[in-house]
Protein backbone atom coordinates (compact mmCIF):
# COMPACT_ATOMS: atom_id res chain seq x y z
CA UNK A 1 0.00 0.00 0.00
CA UNK A 2 1.60 3.19 -1.09
CA UNK A 3 -1.15 5.50 -0.32
CA UNK A 4 -4.01 6.67 1.76
CA UNK A 5 -6.59 8.78 1.28
CA UNK A 6 -8.91 10.37 3.74
CA UNK A 7 -12.58 11.91 3.40
CA UNK A 8 -11.18 15.42 3.57
CA UNK A 9 -9.52 17.87 1.47
CA UNK A 10 -6.39 16.18 1.71
CA UNK A 11 -4.83 13.96 -0.68
CA UNK A 12 -1.28 12.99 -2.22
CA UNK A 13 -1.63 9.41 -4.38
CA UNK A 14 0.67 7.96 -5.96
CA UNK A 15 -0.18 7.64 -9.88
CA UNK A 16 -0.90 4.45 -11.02
CA UNK A 17 -1.45 1.44 -9.22
CA UNK A 18 -1.13 2.50 -6.22
CA UNK A 19 -4.76 4.67 -6.66
CA UNK A 20 -6.58 1.40 -7.14
CA UNK A 21 -5.11 0.50 -3.80
CA UNK A 22 -5.36 2.70 -1.80
CA UNK A 23 -7.50 3.01 1.34
CA UNK A 24 -9.80 5.41 3.30
CA UNK A 25 -8.59 6.84 6.40
CA UNK A 26 -9.57 9.65 8.83
CA UNK A 27 -7.59 11.64 11.02
CA UNK A 28 -8.27 11.09 14.39
CA UNK A 29 -8.21 14.64 15.75
CA UNK A 30 -10.71 17.81 15.56
CA UNK A 31 -14.24 17.49 13.88
CA UNK A 32 -14.15 13.43 13.49
CA UNK A 33 -17.47 11.43 13.51
CA UNK A 34 -17.88 8.77 16.47
CA UNK A 35 -17.40 5.13 14.99
CA UNK A 36 -17.84 2.28 17.29
CA UNK A 37 -15.56 -0.51 17.25
CA UNK A 38 -15.23 -3.83 19.16
CA UNK A 39 -12.62 -3.87 22.21
CA UNK A 40 -9.86 -5.96 22.20
CA UNK A 41 -7.43 -7.13 24.64
CA UNK A 42 -3.86 -8.82 24.93
CA UNK A 43 -2.08 -11.21 27.33
CA UNK A 44 1.14 -11.06 25.48
CA UNK A 45 2.96 -8.69 27.00
CA UNK A 46 3.92 -7.35 31.09
CA UNK A 47 0.98 -5.40 32.98
CA UNK A 48 3.36 -4.32 35.25
CA UNK A 49 5.52 -3.10 32.68
CA UNK A 50 2.74 -1.13 30.52
CA UNK A 51 1.25 0.09 33.95
CA UNK A 52 4.70 1.91 34.87
CA UNK A 53 4.88 3.17 31.67
CA UNK A 54 1.64 4.66 31.91
CA UNK A 55 2.19 6.18 35.80
CA UNK A 56 5.64 7.83 34.46
CA UNK A 57 4.25 9.11 30.77
CA UNK A 58 0.64 10.10 30.94
CA UNK A 59 1.31 13.24 33.33
CA UNK A 60 2.97 14.26 30.24
CA UNK A 61 -0.11 13.59 27.37
CA UNK A 62 -2.31 16.71 27.09
CA UNK A 63 -5.18 17.29 25.77
CA UNK A 64 -5.20 20.38 23.03
CA UNK A 65 -8.34 22.25 22.45
CA UNK A 66 -8.74 24.95 19.80
CA UNK A 67 -11.13 27.85 18.78
CA UNK A 68 -11.30 30.17 16.42
CA UNK A 69 -12.21 33.85 17.24
CA UNK A 70 -10.90 35.82 19.99
CA UNK A 71 -12.60 37.58 23.33
CA UNK A 72 -16.12 36.45 23.49
CA UNK A 73 -16.70 35.60 20.37
CA UNK A 74 -14.61 32.10 20.20
CA UNK A 75 -15.73 29.52 18.87
CA UNK A 76 -15.07 26.25 19.96
CA UNK A 77 -12.82 23.78 16.62
CA UNK A 78 -12.55 20.93 18.25
CA UNK A 79 -9.82 18.70 20.78
CA UNK A 80 -6.97 16.07 20.23
CA UNK A 81 -3.70 15.21 21.84
CA UNK A 82 -0.25 16.32 22.81
CA UNK A 83 2.19 15.54 24.47
CA UNK A 84 5.25 17.67 26.45
CA UNK A 85 9.24 16.97 24.81
CA UNK A 86 11.18 19.34 27.74
CA UNK A 87 11.05 21.31 30.87
CA UNK A 88 10.79 24.59 28.65
CA UNK A 89 7.16 23.96 28.02
CA UNK A 90 7.26 22.82 24.55
CA UNK A 91 4.27 20.37 23.35
CA UNK A 92 4.07 18.32 20.22
CA UNK A 93 0.50 17.59 18.52
CA UNK A 94 -0.89 17.31 14.82
CA UNK A 95 -1.15 20.14 12.45
CA UNK A 96 -4.86 19.31 11.70
CA UNK A 97 -5.35 19.58 15.44
CA UNK A 98 -4.57 23.13 15.44
CA UNK A 99 -4.57 24.31 11.80
CA UNK A 100 -6.94 27.63 11.64
CA UNK A 101 -7.03 28.28 15.32
CA UNK A 102 -6.72 31.65 16.52
CA UNK A 103 -6.50 30.23 20.36
CA UNK A 104 -5.06 26.60 21.68
CA UNK A 105 -5.23 25.59 25.32
CA UNK A 106 -4.04 22.19 26.77
CA UNK A 107 -5.37 20.72 29.96
CA UNK A 108 -3.05 18.22 31.96
CA UNK A 109 -4.02 15.25 33.37
CA UNK A 110 -4.33 16.66 36.91
CA UNK A 111 -7.23 19.81 35.25
CA UNK A 112 -5.00 21.96 34.78
CA UNK A 113 -5.65 24.10 32.02
CA UNK A 114 -3.01 26.91 30.55
CA UNK A 115 -3.16 28.77 27.27
CA UNK A 116 -0.66 27.73 24.74
CA UNK A 117 1.09 29.45 22.02
CA UNK A 118 1.68 28.06 18.49
CA UNK A 119 5.54 28.02 17.78
CA UNK A 120 5.90 26.22 14.50
CA UNK A 121 4.24 24.47 12.15
CA UNK A 122 5.34 21.40 9.73
CA UNK A 123 2.14 20.95 7.78
CA UNK A 124 3.18 18.40 5.25
CA UNK A 125 4.52 16.13 8.20
CA UNK A 126 1.21 17.19 10.42
CA UNK A 127 3.33 18.26 13.36
CA UNK A 128 3.20 21.37 15.17
CA UNK A 129 4.38 22.51 18.51
CA UNK A 130 3.08 24.69 21.14
CA UNK A 131 4.65 26.30 23.74
CA UNK A 132 3.15 26.52 27.41
CA UNK A 133 5.03 28.63 30.15
CA UNK A 134 7.82 26.77 31.94
CA UNK A 135 6.21 27.00 34.99
CA UNK A 136 2.99 25.02 34.02
CA UNK A 137 5.11 21.92 33.57
CA UNK A 138 7.69 22.41 36.36
CA UNK A 139 6.36 19.29 37.79
CA UNK A 140 5.87 16.90 35.19
CA UNK A 141 8.25 15.08 33.41
CA UNK A 142 8.53 14.84 29.82
CA UNK A 143 8.53 12.20 27.36
CA UNK A 144 12.10 10.77 25.74
CA UNK A 145 11.65 11.31 22.34
CA UNK A 146 12.96 7.58 20.64
CA UNK A 147 14.65 6.55 17.65
CA UNK A 148 11.60 5.46 14.61
CA UNK A 149 14.94 4.36 12.06
CA UNK A 150 15.29 1.44 14.78
CA UNK A 151 11.71 0.37 14.83
CA UNK A 152 11.14 -3.61 13.45
CA UNK A 153 7.39 -5.01 13.17
CA UNK A 154 6.30 -6.99 16.28
CA UNK A 155 7.99 -4.47 18.35
CA UNK A 156 5.44 -3.33 21.28
CA UNK A 157 3.45 0.04 21.01
CA UNK A 158 1.61 2.07 23.28
CA UNK A 159 -0.58 4.56 22.33
CA UNK A 160 -2.00 7.15 25.49
CA UNK A 161 -4.32 9.95 24.46
CA UNK A 162 -7.72 11.37 24.48
CA UNK A 163 -9.53 9.60 22.18
CA UNK A 164 -13.70 10.87 21.87
CA UNK A 165 -12.57 13.39 25.38
CA UNK A 166 -11.80 10.36 27.37
CA UNK A 167 -8.73 11.49 29.15
CA UNK A 168 -5.51 9.30 29.77
CA UNK A 169 -6.53 6.62 27.79
CA UNK A 170 -3.88 3.98 26.96
CA UNK A 171 -4.03 0.92 24.48
CA UNK A 172 -1.34 -1.38 23.46
CA UNK A 173 -0.32 -3.34 20.45
CA UNK A 174 1.99 -4.02 18.16
CA UNK A 175 4.29 -2.35 15.19
CA UNK A 176 2.15 -3.88 12.78
CA UNK A 177 4.47 -2.48 9.48
CA UNK A 178 6.77 -0.01 8.59
CA UNK A 179 7.15 2.33 5.55
CA UNK A 180 3.58 3.23 5.00
CA UNK A 181 2.31 6.58 3.19
CA UNK A 182 -0.23 9.33 4.22
CA UNK A 183 -1.54 12.21 2.68
CA UNK A 184 -0.48 14.86 4.95
CA UNK A 185 -2.83 18.63 5.56
CA UNK A 186 -1.01 20.01 2.40
CA UNK A 187 -1.07 17.60 -0.20
CA UNK A 188 2.18 16.42 0.43
CA UNK A 189 3.44 12.44 0.78
CA UNK A 190 4.11 11.31 4.08
CA UNK A 191 6.41 8.51 3.89
CA UNK A 192 7.63 5.79 6.43
CA UNK A 193 4.39 6.15 8.63
CA UNK A 194 4.47 3.92 11.30
CA UNK A 195 1.29 1.11 11.10
CA UNK A 196 -0.08 0.00 14.63
CA UNK A 197 -2.89 -2.13 15.59
CA UNK A 198 -2.74 -0.50 19.45
CA UNK A 199 -6.33 1.30 18.98
CA UNK A 200 -6.34 4.41 18.80
CA UNK A 201 -9.53 6.77 17.67
CA UNK A 202 -11.13 10.39 17.60
CA UNK A 203 -8.69 12.72 19.43
CA UNK A 204 -6.17 10.82 20.13
CA UNK A 205 -4.52 12.81 17.12
CA UNK A 206 -1.17 14.22 18.48
CA UNK A 207 -0.60 12.05 21.27
CA UNK A 208 2.74 10.03 21.48
CA UNK A 209 2.81 6.31 19.92
CA UNK A 210 5.43 4.49 22.70
CA UNK A 211 7.47 1.81 22.97
CA UNK A 212 8.43 -0.84 25.14
CA UNK A 213 10.63 1.88 26.96
CA UNK A 214 8.17 4.48 26.75
CA UNK A 215 9.99 6.72 24.51
CA UNK A 216 8.19 8.54 21.67
CA UNK A 217 8.34 6.86 18.47
CA UNK A 218 5.80 8.33 16.53
CA UNK A 219 2.64 10.83 16.71
CA UNK A 220 -0.68 9.34 16.12
CA UNK A 221 -2.00 11.18 13.32
CA UNK A 222 -4.97 8.50 11.27
CA UNK A 223 -7.21 5.81 11.61
CA UNK A 224 -8.19 3.41 8.62
CA UNK A 225 -11.44 3.27 7.80
CA UNK A 226 -13.17 1.14 5.15
CA UNK A 227 -13.94 2.84 2.07
CA UNK A 228 -17.12 1.14 1.40
CA UNK A 229 -18.88 0.71 5.12
CA UNK A 230 -17.08 3.77 6.73
CA UNK A 231 -16.53 1.36 9.12
CA UNK A 232 -13.43 1.50 11.75
CA UNK A 233 -10.56 -1.89 10.58
CA UNK A 234 -8.48 -1.10 14.16
CA UNK A 235 -5.45 0.06 12.47
CA UNK A 236 -3.92 3.53 13.14
CA UNK A 237 -0.99 5.03 11.91
CA UNK A 238 1.86 7.71 13.48
CA UNK A 239 4.03 9.87 11.82
CA UNK A 240 7.44 8.67 12.56
CA UNK A 241 9.28 10.55 15.71
CA UNK A 242 12.62 11.03 13.63
CA UNK A 243 10.41 13.29 11.07
CA UNK A 244 10.00 15.87 14.44
CA UNK A 245 13.32 15.54 15.77
CA UNK A 246 15.05 16.12 12.29
CA UNK A 247 13.07 19.64 12.31
CA UNK A 248 12.56 20.81 15.66
CA UNK A 249 14.86 22.95 16.63
CA UNK A 250 13.34 24.75 13.48
CA UNK A 251 10.13 24.78 15.07
CA UNK A 252 11.38 26.10 18.30
CA UNK A 253 12.67 28.84 16.43
CA UNK A 254 9.04 29.57 15.24
CA UNK A 255 8.99 28.54 11.59
CA UNK A 256 6.43 27.24 9.51
CA UNK A 257 7.93 25.13 7.69
CA UNK A 258 7.22 24.77 4.03
CA UNK A 259 8.70 21.74 1.98
CA UNK A 260 10.50 21.95 -1.42
CA UNK A 261 8.76 21.42 -4.69
CA UNK A 262 10.21 20.16 -7.64
CA UNK A 263 6.74 20.19 -10.06
CA UNK A 264 6.54 16.62 -11.50
CA UNK A 265 3.82 14.09 -11.59
CA UNK A 266 5.66 11.21 -12.04
CA UNK A 267 5.09 7.15 -12.24
CA UNK A 268 7.42 4.49 -10.33
CA UNK A 269 9.31 2.38 -13.09
CA UNK A 270 8.03 -1.44 -13.09
CA UNK A 271 8.23 -4.47 -15.58
CA UNK A 272 5.28 -3.35 -17.60
CA UNK A 273 5.80 0.07 -18.18
CA UNK A 274 9.42 -0.48 -19.62
CA UNK A 275 7.80 -3.25 -22.13
CA UNK A 276 5.04 -1.01 -22.70
CA UNK A 277 6.96 1.83 -23.28
CA UNK A 278 9.82 0.60 -24.59
CA UNK A 279 11.19 2.92 -21.74
CA UNK A 280 15.54 3.01 -21.86
CA UNK A 281 15.94 2.19 -18.23
CA UNK A 282 14.56 -0.65 -16.24
CA UNK A 283 14.27 1.41 -12.68
CA UNK A 284 13.71 5.52 -11.59
CA UNK A 285 10.94 7.37 -11.50
CA UNK A 286 8.88 7.96 -15.33
CA UNK A 287 7.96 12.28 -15.67
CA UNK A 288 4.23 12.15 -17.12
CA UNK A 289 3.96 15.48 -16.30
CA UNK A 290 5.58 18.54 -15.61
CA UNK A 291 3.79 21.84 -13.62
CA UNK A 292 4.44 24.73 -16.10
CA UNK A 293 6.68 27.37 -14.69
CA UNK A 294 7.60 25.05 -11.81
CA UNK A 295 11.25 23.89 -11.14
CA UNK A 296 11.17 21.45 -13.17
CA UNK A 297 10.25 23.07 -16.47
CA UNK A 298 12.77 25.76 -15.51
CA UNK A 299 14.96 23.11 -15.53
CA UNK A 300 13.17 21.83 -18.86
CA UNK A 301 12.78 18.48 -17.74
CA UNK A 302 10.35 16.55 -20.42
CA UNK A 303 7.16 15.12 -19.49
CA UNK A 304 5.82 12.08 -21.33
CA UNK A 305 2.32 13.36 -22.09
CA UNK A 306 -0.67 10.89 -22.68
CA UNK A 307 -1.09 8.35 -24.85
CA UNK A 308 -3.97 7.40 -27.18
CA UNK A 309 -5.58 5.21 -25.01
CA UNK A 310 -5.17 7.66 -21.99
CA UNK A 311 -2.48 6.38 -20.50
CA UNK A 312 0.99 7.48 -20.46
CA UNK A 313 3.21 8.13 -23.90
CA UNK A 314 6.93 7.67 -24.35
CA UNK A 315 9.32 10.30 -24.60
CA UNK A 316 9.40 11.44 -21.18
CA UNK A 317 12.42 11.77 -18.75
CA UNK A 318 13.48 9.06 -16.25
CA UNK A 319 14.76 10.75 -12.86
CA UNK A 320 17.08 7.41 -11.52
CA UNK A 321 19.19 9.74 -8.85
CA UNK A 322 18.50 12.34 -6.93
CA UNK A 323 22.13 14.02 -5.41
CA UNK A 324 24.02 10.54 -6.78
CA UNK A 325 21.07 9.25 -4.28
CA UNK A 326 19.39 6.07 -6.80
CA UNK A 327 15.65 6.26 -6.36
CA UNK A 328 13.43 3.45 -7.46
CA UNK A 329 9.83 5.26 -6.03
CA UNK A 330 8.27 8.90 -6.31
CA UNK A 331 8.34 8.06 -2.11
CA UNK A 332 12.38 7.63 -3.06
CA UNK A 333 12.22 11.04 -4.60
CA UNK A 334 10.15 12.59 -1.92
CA UNK A 335 12.33 11.52 0.73
CA UNK A 336 15.42 13.24 -1.01
CA UNK A 337 14.00 16.18 -1.44
CA UNK A 338 12.69 16.87 2.26
CA UNK A 339 16.18 17.03 3.17
CA UNK A 340 16.29 19.92 1.49
CA UNK A 341 15.05 23.38 1.66
CA UNK A 342 13.13 25.80 -1.19
CA UNK A 343 15.74 27.86 -2.60
CA UNK A 344 18.06 24.95 -2.52
CA UNK A 345 20.13 23.23 -5.65
CA UNK A 346 19.36 19.82 -6.41
CA UNK A 347 21.03 17.66 -9.26
CA UNK A 348 19.06 15.13 -10.88
CA UNK A 349 20.38 12.23 -13.03
CA UNK A 350 17.98 11.75 -16.05
CA UNK A 351 17.76 8.95 -18.91
CA UNK A 352 16.52 10.86 -21.59
CA UNK A 353 16.13 8.42 -25.36
CA UNK A 354 19.92 6.92 -25.18
CA UNK A 355 21.29 9.65 -22.99
CA UNK A 356 22.51 9.80 -19.51
CA UNK A 357 21.97 13.48 -18.24
CA UNK A 358 22.97 15.77 -14.97
CA UNK A 359 20.54 18.24 -14.42
CA UNK A 360 20.82 20.81 -11.77
CA UNK A 361 17.13 22.40 -10.21
CA UNK A 362 16.57 24.92 -7.96
CA UNK A 363 13.51 24.15 -5.71
CA UNK A 364 10.83 26.15 -4.80
CA UNK A 365 8.57 26.37 -2.55
CA UNK A 366 5.54 23.86 -2.23
CA UNK A 367 2.43 25.83 -3.38
CA UNK A 368 -1.01 25.20 -0.99
CA UNK A 369 -2.61 24.59 -4.82
CA UNK A 370 0.28 22.09 -5.97
CA UNK A 371 -1.83 19.12 -7.81
CA UNK A 372 -2.08 16.08 -5.40
CA UNK A 373 -0.63 14.33 -7.80
CA UNK A 374 2.58 16.76 -8.21
CA UNK A 375 6.12 16.44 -6.38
Amino acid sequence: MNSLTRGMNLGMVTVGIAVALAVAFFWVGPDSQAVSVPASASSLYSEGDVVGIYERVSPGVVEVSSSVGSGRRLIGKGTGSGFLIDTEGHIVTNHHVIDGAGNVRVKFSDGTSVDAEIMGTHKSSDLALLKVDSSAVSDIQPVTLGDSSMLKPGQMAIAIGNPFGLEGSITVGVVSQLGRSLSSPSGRSINDVIQTDALINPGNSGGPLLDSNGAAIGVNTAIHVSPTSNKVGGIGFAVPINNLTSVLSRLKSGSNIVPPWLGISALDINADLVESLDLPANSGVYIVGVVPDSPADEASLRESGTGTLGGPAAGGDIITHVDDIAVDSVADIITQLNSKMPGDETTLTVVRGSETLEISATLGEWPEDALRDTR
